[in-house]
């Protein structure tokens, strides 16, 4: 899940920077709903602050 970032973001032109932001988004997004998934299958947990809930 690797970026490939530029050494000098000061030297990309509009197009390359929005294609980044582009992607940037896109693995956020990807992260954002392989979240959700996870936090679907993991059992809810109590308020007791126990081991588990940590």
């Amino acid at each position: 899940m690797q970026l490939k970032m530029p050494k000098d973001l000061n030297t990309l032109s509009k197009e390359e920077l929005i294609e980044l932001v582009r992607e940037l988004i896109a693995k956020m997004d990807n992260l954002v709903s392989e979240n959700a998934r996870t936090q679907e299958t993991k059992p809810k947990c109590s308020p007791c602050k126990s081991r588990c809930c940590k």
